[in-house]
Protein backbone atom coordinates (compact mmCIF):
# COMPACT_ATOMS: atom_id res chain seq x y z
CA UNK A 1 0.00 0.00 0.00
CA UNK A 2 2.47 2.51 1.12
CA UNK A 3 4.54 1.62 -2.12
CA UNK A 4 1.47 2.43 -4.19
CA UNK A 5 1.26 5.64 -2.00
CA UNK A 6 4.86 6.58 -3.11
CA UNK A 7 4.22 6.04 -6.93
CA UNK A 8 1.28 8.36 -6.94
CA UNK A 9 3.08 10.48 -5.42
CA UNK A 10 5.84 10.78 -7.49
CA UNK A 11 3.21 10.42 -10.85
CA UNK A 12 1.53 13.65 -9.21
CA UNK A 13 5.25 15.12 -9.18
CA UNK A 14 5.99 14.40 -12.71
CA UNK A 15 2.60 15.62 -14.03
CA UNK A 16 3.18 18.97 -11.60
CA UNK A 17 6.87 19.34 -12.78
CA UNK A 18 5.50 19.21 -16.48
CA UNK A 19 3.13 21.89 -15.45
CA UNK A 20 5.98 24.06 -14.52
CA UNK A 21 7.80 23.56 -17.65
CA UNK A 22 5.41 24.53 -19.99
CA UNK A 23 4.56 27.21 -18.25
CA UNK A 24 8.22 28.85 -17.83
CA UNK A 25 8.50 28.05 -21.62
CA UNK A 26 5.52 29.82 -22.48
CA UNK A 27 6.83 32.46 -20.11
CA UNK A 28 10.29 32.99 -22.44
CA UNK A 29 7.81 32.92 -25.73
CA UNK A 30 5.34 35.91 -24.63
CA UNK A 31 8.68 37.76 -22.86
CA UNK A 32 10.57 37.06 -26.46
CA UNK A 33 6.92 38.24 -28.23
CA UNK A 34 6.45 41.66 -25.79
CA UNK A 35 10.41 42.42 -26.42
CA UNK A 36 9.90 42.23 -30.41
CA UNK A 37 6.53 44.37 -29.94
CA UNK A 38 8.37 46.98 -28.42
CA UNK A 39 10.65 47.27 -31.35
CA UNK A 40 7.86 47.71 -33.60
CA UNK A 41 6.63 51.58 -32.99
CA UNK A 42 3.78 51.59 -35.37
CA UNK A 43 2.06 48.82 -33.45
CA UNK A 44 -0.74 50.34 -31.10
CA UNK A 45 -0.40 50.93 -27.29
CA UNK A 46 -3.19 48.50 -27.57
CA UNK A 47 -0.98 45.64 -28.40
CA UNK A 48 1.76 46.15 -26.43
CA UNK A 49 -0.12 46.36 -23.12
CA UNK A 50 -2.09 42.95 -24.34
CA UNK A 51 1.77 41.37 -24.89
CA UNK A 52 2.63 42.58 -21.42
CA UNK A 53 -0.40 41.32 -19.86
CA UNK A 54 -0.05 37.83 -21.35
CA UNK A 55 3.31 38.08 -20.09
CA UNK A 56 2.25 38.92 -16.38
CA UNK A 57 -0.74 36.11 -16.92
CA UNK A 58 1.90 33.70 -17.69
CA UNK A 59 4.58 34.19 -14.76
CA UNK A 60 1.51 34.10 -12.31
CA UNK A 61 0.61 30.59 -13.93
CA UNK A 62 4.05 29.56 -13.48
CA UNK A 63 4.17 30.90 -9.99
CA UNK A 64 1.29 28.59 -9.23
CA UNK A 65 2.62 25.22 -11.03
CA UNK A 66 6.17 25.88 -8.80
CA UNK A 67 3.92 26.04 -5.51
CA UNK A 68 2.38 22.90 -6.30
CA UNK A 69 5.63 21.47 -7.21
CA UNK A 70 7.27 22.51 -4.02
CA UNK A 71 4.00 20.84 -1.90
CA UNK A 72 4.80 17.44 -2.90
CA UNK A 73 8.71 17.64 -1.58
CA UNK A 74 7.90 16.54 1.60
CA UNK A 75 6.97 12.86 0.60
CA UNK A 76 10.53 11.72 0.77
CA UNK A 77 10.71 11.54 -3.19
CA UNK A 78 14.06 10.82 -4.78
CA UNK A 79 14.66 12.92 -8.16
CA UNK A 80 17.36 12.92 -10.52
CA UNK A 81 17.89 16.73 -11.54
CA UNK A 82 19.32 18.92 -14.00
CA UNK A 83 20.43 22.34 -14.76
CA UNK A 84 18.04 24.21 -17.42
CA UNK A 85 20.42 24.49 -19.98
CA UNK A 86 18.21 24.16 -22.82
CA UNK A 87 14.72 23.97 -23.35
CA UNK A 88 12.51 23.02 -20.89
CA UNK A 89 9.87 20.80 -22.52
CA UNK A 90 12.36 19.11 -24.63
CA UNK A 91 14.67 18.42 -22.12
CA UNK A 92 11.83 17.01 -20.00
CA UNK A 93 11.61 14.29 -22.76
CA UNK A 94 14.52 13.87 -23.89
CA UNK A 95 15.86 13.18 -20.14
CA UNK A 96 13.11 10.71 -18.88
CA UNK A 97 15.07 7.51 -20.45
CA UNK A 98 17.97 8.68 -18.70
CA UNK A 99 16.10 9.17 -15.29
CA UNK A 100 14.06 5.78 -15.96
CA UNK A 101 17.65 4.36 -16.60
CA UNK A 102 19.13 5.73 -13.19
CA UNK A 103 16.22 3.92 -11.35
CA UNK A 104 16.47 0.86 -12.48
CA UNK A 105 19.78 0.86 -11.67
CA UNK A 106 19.81 2.14 -8.39
CA UNK A 107 16.42 -0.07 -7.87
CA UNK A 108 14.32 3.02 -6.22
CA UNK A 109 11.45 4.98 -7.68
CA UNK A 110 13.29 8.27 -9.21
CA UNK A 111 11.65 11.00 -10.49
CA UNK A 112 12.70 13.80 -13.52
CA UNK A 113 13.46 17.42 -12.27
CA UNK A 114 14.73 20.24 -13.98
CA UNK A 115 15.62 23.02 -11.91
CA UNK A 116 13.79 26.37 -12.29
CA UNK A 117 17.29 28.17 -12.51
CA UNK A 118 20.85 27.42 -12.03
CA UNK A 119 20.64 28.31 -7.85
CA UNK A 120 17.61 25.45 -7.84
CA UNK A 121 19.62 22.83 -9.66
CA UNK A 122 22.31 23.23 -6.88
CA UNK A 123 20.14 23.17 -3.78
CA UNK A 124 18.02 19.50 -5.12
CA UNK A 125 21.58 17.81 -5.83
CA UNK A 126 23.41 19.56 -2.54
CA UNK A 127 20.35 19.51 -0.24
CA UNK A 128 19.68 15.67 -1.40
CA UNK A 129 16.32 15.98 -2.84
CA UNK A 130 18.51 15.16 -6.24
CA UNK A 131 20.64 12.04 -5.68
CA UNK A 132 21.78 12.41 -8.82
CA UNK A 133 21.94 15.62 -11.27
CA UNK A 134 23.53 16.85 -14.74
CA UNK A 135 25.41 19.93 -13.60
CA UNK A 136 26.96 22.86 -15.78
CA UNK A 137 31.15 22.68 -14.99
CA UNK A 138 30.86 25.82 -12.97
CA UNK A 139 27.61 24.60 -10.97
CA UNK A 140 29.24 21.24 -9.66
CA UNK A 141 32.32 23.14 -9.00
CA UNK A 142 29.76 25.66 -6.74
CA UNK A 143 27.85 22.10 -5.88
CA UNK A 144 30.84 20.67 -4.81
CA UNK A 145 32.80 23.51 -2.76
CA UNK A 146 28.82 24.17 -0.95
CA UNK A 147 27.57 20.19 -0.30
CA UNK A 148 30.81 17.75 -1.12
CA UNK A 149 28.95 16.97 -4.48
CA UNK A 150 30.78 14.15 -6.30
CA UNK A 151 31.06 14.23 -10.39
CA UNK A 152 31.07 10.20 -11.57
CA UNK A 153 30.90 10.83 -15.08
CA UNK A 154 30.74 12.93 -18.07
CA UNK A 155 29.13 12.11 -21.40
CA UNK A 156 31.21 11.81 -24.81
CA UNK A 157 30.49 13.76 -27.41
CA UNK A 158 32.14 12.62 -30.64
CA UNK A 159 34.17 10.48 -28.38
CA UNK A 160 35.51 13.49 -26.71
CA UNK A 161 35.11 14.49 -22.65
CA UNK A 162 34.51 18.43 -24.02
CA UNK A 163 32.35 20.99 -25.13
CA UNK A 164 32.80 24.31 -26.63
CA UNK A 165 31.51 27.92 -26.26
CA UNK A 166 30.76 30.21 -28.72
CA UNK A 167 29.90 33.87 -28.93
CA UNK A 168 27.34 35.08 -31.74
CA UNK A 169 25.82 37.59 -34.04
CA UNK A 170 22.97 38.10 -36.69
CA UNK A 171 24.56 37.27 -40.02
CA UNK A 172 23.73 41.05 -41.33
CA UNK A 173 25.20 42.62 -38.36
CA UNK A 174 28.43 43.64 -40.04
CA UNK A 175 30.73 42.88 -36.87
CA UNK A 176 33.84 40.76 -37.52
CA UNK A 177 35.23 40.78 -34.57
CA UNK A 178 34.95 40.06 -30.83
CA UNK A 179 36.63 43.89 -29.85
CA UNK A 180 34.10 45.36 -32.08
CA UNK A 181 31.61 44.37 -29.19
CA UNK A 182 32.34 47.15 -26.89
CA UNK A 183 29.38 49.59 -27.05
CA UNK A 184 27.02 46.55 -28.09
CA UNK A 185 24.53 44.84 -26.15
CA UNK A 186 25.67 41.22 -24.53
CA UNK A 187 23.17 38.23 -24.33
CA UNK A 188 24.37 35.84 -21.75
CA UNK A 189 22.08 32.82 -20.03
CA UNK A 190 22.45 32.38 -16.59
CA UNK A 191 24.80 34.24 -14.01
CA UNK A 192 25.63 30.68 -12.72
CA UNK A 193 26.27 29.03 -16.57
CA UNK A 194 29.90 28.26 -17.78
CA UNK A 195 29.19 28.60 -21.37
CA UNK A 196 26.56 31.13 -21.26
CA UNK A 197 28.44 33.28 -18.94
CA UNK A 198 32.01 32.33 -17.12
CA UNK A 199 33.32 31.55 -21.17
CA UNK A 200 31.96 34.44 -22.66
CA UNK A 201 33.22 36.70 -20.27
CA UNK A 202 36.51 35.42 -20.61
CA UNK A 203 36.32 35.22 -24.48
CA UNK A 204 35.67 39.10 -24.58
CA UNK A 205 38.19 39.95 -21.33
CA UNK A 206 40.86 38.42 -24.17
CA UNK A 207 39.68 40.86 -26.54
CA UNK A 208 40.00 43.67 -24.02
CA UNK A 209 36.22 43.86 -23.74
CA UNK A 210 35.39 43.94 -19.97
CA UNK A 211 31.04 43.83 -18.85
CA UNK A 212 31.10 47.81 -18.30
CA UNK A 213 32.81 47.91 -21.84
CA UNK A 214 29.25 46.95 -23.35
CA UNK A 215 26.59 48.72 -24.14
CA UNK A 216 24.35 46.70 -21.60
CA UNK A 217 23.99 43.04 -20.88
CA UNK A 218 21.53 40.86 -19.74
CA UNK A 219 20.29 37.32 -18.48
CA UNK A 220 17.69 35.58 -20.45
CA UNK A 221 18.12 31.82 -19.12
CA UNK A 222 18.91 28.43 -21.41
CA UNK A 223 21.81 28.48 -24.07
CA UNK A 224 18.23 28.09 -26.88
CA UNK A 225 17.19 31.33 -25.23
CA UNK A 226 20.36 33.18 -25.86
CA UNK A 227 20.03 32.70 -29.25
CA UNK A 228 16.83 33.49 -29.84
CA UNK A 229 17.63 37.09 -28.19
CA UNK A 230 20.11 37.44 -30.72
CA UNK A 231 18.25 35.98 -34.10
CA UNK A 232 15.16 38.62 -32.55
CA UNK A 233 17.45 41.58 -32.19
CA UNK A 234 16.80 42.03 -28.44
CA UNK A 235 20.88 41.58 -28.23
CA UNK A 236 23.40 42.50 -30.87
CA UNK A 237 25.44 39.65 -29.45
CA UNK A 238 25.71 36.26 -26.89
CA UNK A 239 27.19 33.18 -25.98
CA UNK A 240 26.24 30.05 -26.34
CA UNK A 241 27.38 26.43 -26.40
CA UNK A 242 28.89 25.66 -29.64
CA UNK A 243 27.03 22.84 -30.78
CA UNK A 244 23.41 24.51 -30.09
CA UNK A 245 25.00 27.97 -32.40
CA UNK A 246 25.11 25.86 -34.46
CA UNK A 247 21.55 24.67 -34.72
CA UNK A 248 20.79 28.21 -35.38
CA UNK A 249 22.94 29.44 -37.56
CA UNK A 250 20.25 28.39 -40.29
CA UNK A 251 18.03 31.19 -38.67
CA UNK A 252 20.49 34.05 -39.61
CA UNK A 253 23.48 33.55 -36.78
CA UNK A 254 26.67 33.70 -37.18
CA UNK A 255 29.25 32.15 -34.86
CA UNK A 256 31.68 35.00 -34.24
CA UNK A 257 34.54 33.03 -31.87
CA UNK A 258 34.59 29.96 -30.84
CA UNK A 259 36.73 28.83 -27.24
CA UNK A 260 39.06 26.32 -26.56
CA UNK A 261 38.06 23.17 -24.65
CA UNK A 262 35.82 22.84 -21.84
CA UNK A 263 35.22 19.94 -19.57
CA UNK A 264 31.93 18.12 -20.30
CA UNK A 265 29.28 18.91 -18.20
CA UNK A 266 29.33 16.09 -15.26
CA UNK A 267 26.74 14.14 -13.97
CA UNK A 268 26.99 14.07 -10.45
CA UNK A 269 26.16 12.26 -7.14
CA UNK A 270 24.94 13.83 -3.88
CA UNK A 271 26.60 12.65 -0.77
CA UNK A 272 23.72 10.84 0.79
CA UNK A 273 23.96 8.63 -2.42
CA UNK A 274 25.42 5.44 -0.80
CA UNK A 275 29.27 4.60 -2.10
CA UNK A 276 28.24 1.36 -3.39
CA UNK A 277 25.18 2.99 -5.16
CA UNK A 278 27.61 5.45 -6.67
CA UNK A 279 29.56 2.82 -7.58
CA UNK A 280 27.23 0.75 -9.57
CA UNK A 281 25.83 3.93 -11.70
CA UNK A 282 28.99 5.14 -12.93
CA UNK A 283 29.93 1.25 -13.69
CA UNK A 284 26.66 0.99 -15.79
CA UNK A 285 26.72 4.64 -17.42
CA UNK A 286 29.97 3.67 -18.21
CA UNK A 287 28.91 0.37 -20.37
CA UNK A 288 25.54 1.67 -21.66
CA UNK A 289 25.32 1.88 -25.29
CA UNK A 290 21.48 2.39 -25.68
CA UNK A 291 20.77 5.46 -27.91
CA UNK A 292 17.79 6.74 -26.05
CA UNK A 293 19.86 7.07 -22.76
CA UNK A 294 22.67 8.68 -24.51
CA UNK A 295 20.57 10.65 -26.53
CA UNK A 296 19.48 12.60 -23.60
CA UNK A 297 22.82 14.49 -23.30
CA UNK A 298 22.69 15.14 -27.08
CA UNK A 299 22.65 13.63 -30.76
CA UNK A 300 26.36 13.43 -30.80
CA UNK A 301 27.09 11.63 -27.43
CA UNK A 302 28.39 7.86 -27.84
CA UNK A 303 28.99 6.89 -24.51
CA UNK A 304 30.36 7.98 -20.82
CA UNK A 305 33.29 8.47 -19.53
CA UNK A 306 34.83 8.66 -15.67
CA UNK A 307 35.14 12.02 -14.85
CA UNK A 308 37.08 13.31 -11.27
CA UNK A 309 37.20 16.51 -9.68
CA UNK A 310 40.96 17.81 -10.74
CA UNK A 311 39.86 17.59 -14.43
CA UNK A 312 37.50 20.62 -13.40
CA UNK A 313 40.70 22.69 -12.03
CA UNK A 314 40.78 24.73 -15.70
CA UNK A 315 37.84 26.53 -14.61
CA UNK A 316 38.38 27.27 -11.61
CA UNK A 317 41.42 28.79 -12.27
CA UNK A 318 39.14 30.72 -15.18
CA UNK A 319 36.39 31.80 -12.19
CA UNK A 320 39.01 33.44 -9.88
CA UNK A 321 40.44 35.06 -13.00
CA UNK A 322 36.93 36.78 -13.37
CA UNK A 323 36.50 37.06 -9.89
CA UNK A 324 33.30 34.69 -9.77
Amino acid sequence: MLGSVSESVGSVAEMIHSVVSATEEQSVTVREITDALEQVSRLSQDTRVSAEGSHEASLGLRDVAIKLERSVDGFDLAFFGAVPAGDAIKMNQSFRPLADFVSKVLGQPIQLRLGHDYDDAIRDIGEGQALVSYQTPTTYLEARERYGVEPIVVPLAGGQPFYQCSIVVREDSGITSLAELAGRAFAFGDPKSCGTKAMPEAMLREAGVRIDDLATHGFVGSHDSVAHAVVNKNYDAGGLMHSIAEGYVKDGLRILSTSANIPQFPVCVSPKLPAELREKLQRALIETRDPKILGALGKKVTGFAKISDSDYDPIRTMKRALGI
